[in-house]
């Protein structure tokens, strides 16, 4: 065995060292908050009264350690294992494995319940199955928990009663909804100690909110009993004379005359209604009737459609009528046989090739046939225009000989006129 070296063993000193600094810093940071959450609850109850404010205490001075090259140097291996043995802890908690549990009671197929057999089953084996389960809880490992450097296990003694234990002492044999509530509470302070709050402050701040609510409950009762009610009139029942009852059975006997006439009234109002006959429809009107008629000895069915014309004109569309006759058959007009082309140009119908040519032949004679008469008719109409024109200029001739003979023989009478006067106003004419 050799000799181990001092340097070694100082960094992990050293981090013990550390390690119970932060613990200790943390106990003291609880302590004020608890010290803090019970002053809150104080002074929660009055508002008026003034707060206490604790003097600052500053922490204790830490011891400066010397400066080492070898310090921290398997602190990031230390810590590693540490967050390793807290995640086991945080998960192996009863809190989860209830849950698991429930997980696995749920899954588990519930077999059918015969009232027979279990009337007939016998207190000792539900005690033995109890006593089997004890027993097996018993025989499983307790899980190991991770304490901090320098924890000292408490001296064996009665544990403190809290409220959560409190209730599931008073419900243990209130059935399976008590078990389950403390299943929550036991849930409720594994939940706050993973969460660093201390059981003992969750449950004094839940007292303390009890306490509270039942306190304004019971203001409440009592403003509600101070204010002042009315005093209730006590009902005095007279019995009623000979002459009021007589008086009170006239008045009845009306309003039930009154009543059955109303009631007379209206009965005989709803049999006039109902007396009363629709009106029928007596216009024009056209009405379809359409069904299903079986056909080939019923295996299908045709629809029928009728339509009824009533005090009306069947309109033209449907009055009866008669279908044209079909038009003839057509024929070549070249062989005389039946047709089965049509010339698009004239319209005639052909049987055949030959036909079509014969067709088209006679198409062109024809063609130019009007051509021969088209020009022999422009040539009558300039020869007859051209006689038209000779005429008119005989006309015109004519008119310009006449003129000239009437002009002369004015000329001519007014010469012997005046040679007969001897003489006379000069013919302006002549001049």
């Amino acid at each position: 065995m050799g000799k181990q070296n001092p340097e070694e063993e100082l960094p992990e000193e050293e981090e013990e060292m550390e390690v119970s600094e932060d613990i200790d810093d943390e106990e003291l940071e609880d302590d004020d908050e608890e010290e803090g959450s019970e002053s809150e609850e104080e002074y929660s109850d009055d508002s008026d009264r003034p707060r206490k404010h604790r003097p600052f205490v500053p922490p204790p001075p830490r011891e400066a350690l010397p400066v080492r090259t070898t310090r921290g140097k398997n602190l990031g291996a230390v810590a590693a294992v540490q967050d390793d043995q807290a995640d086991e802890e945080f998960w192996n908690q009863e809190f989860f494995a209830e849950e698991e549990a429930d997980e696995i009671y749920a899954t588990e197929s519930e077999p059918e319940d015969n009232f027979d057999a279990d009337f007939m089953e016998s207190e000792g084996e539900e005690t033995d199955g109890e006593e089997a389960e004890e027993d097996a809880k018993a025989r499983e490992p307790k899980k190991k928990t991770l304490r901090p450097p320098g924890y000292k296990r408490p001296p064996p003694g009665k544990k403190p009663a809290t409220a959560a234990a409190t209730e599931a002492g008073d419900d243990q044999e209130a059935g399976p909804s008590a078990r389950k509530r403390a299943r929550r509470t036991s849930s409720d302070a594994a939940a706050a100690a993973a969460a660093g709050v201390p059981a003992e402050r969750t449950v004094g701040v839940r007292e303390s909110t009890r306490q509270k609510v039942q306190e304004g409950e019971d203001e409440r009762k009592a403003v509600e009993a101070s204010k002042p009610r009315r005093a209730s009139r006590p009902v005095v029942h007279r019995q009623l004379t000979q002459a009021e009852l007589l008086a009170e059975a006239a008045r009845t006997a009306i309003e039930n005359t009154r009543s059955l006439q109303y009631l007379v009234m209206i009965e005989e109002e709803t049999k006039k209604k109902a007396n009363i006959k629709k009106r029928k429809y007596v216009g024009p009107m056209v009405r379809l009737h359409s069904a299903a008629v079986a056909i080939d000895d019923g295996e299908e069915k045709e629809e029928k459609t009728t339509i009824e014309v009533r005090n009306m004109q069947a309109p033209a569309y449907l009055q009866p009528q008669t279908a044209p006759a079909p038009p003839p058959r057509a024929v070549c007009v070249i062989s005389g046989q039946p047709a089965r082309y049509r010339d698009p140009s004239t319209g005639l119908a052909y049987a055949d090739l030959a036909a079509f040519k014969e067709l088209h032949a006679r198409k062109q004679q024809v063609a130019a046939q009007m051509q021969r008469q088209q020009a022999q008719n422009q040539y009558a109409a300039q020869q007859q225009q051209q006689q038209q024109q000779q005429l008119l200029l005989q006309q015109q001739a004519m008119m310009q000989q006449r003129q000239a003979a009437f002009h002369q023989q004015q000329f001519f009478a007014q010469q012997a006129a005046q040679a007969a006067g001897g003489g006379g106003a000069p013919n302006p004419f002549l001049q």
